[in-house]
């Protein structure tokens, strides 16, 4: 919730900020039930990593599954 409120997404109208605040808090709960059901490999963006380190976890995420594409043709 802390990079939640320090986000400003209407700078100039304090009023709808704090509207876009609270709806996005409220869907924190449902969002994290439903990851109870996604598949056990889903990979979460949790806005930790590097722009750079983001595309290479990407790039080794979609090379391995472009290898075992090729694999499983062969």
């Amino acid at each position: 919730m802390k990079r939640i409120d320090g986000r400003s997404f209407t700078p100039d109208n304090p009023g709808q900020d704090e509207r876009v605040r609270q709806w996005c808090k409220a869907r924190i709960e449902p969002c994290t039930t439903a990851m109870n059901t996604l598949p056990t490999d889903t990979v979460f963006l949790d806005g930790e990593l590097t722009q750079k380190e983001l595309a290479d976890e990407v790039l080794a995420r979609v090379g391995g599954l472009l290898r075992l594409s090729v694999e499983g043709t062969g």
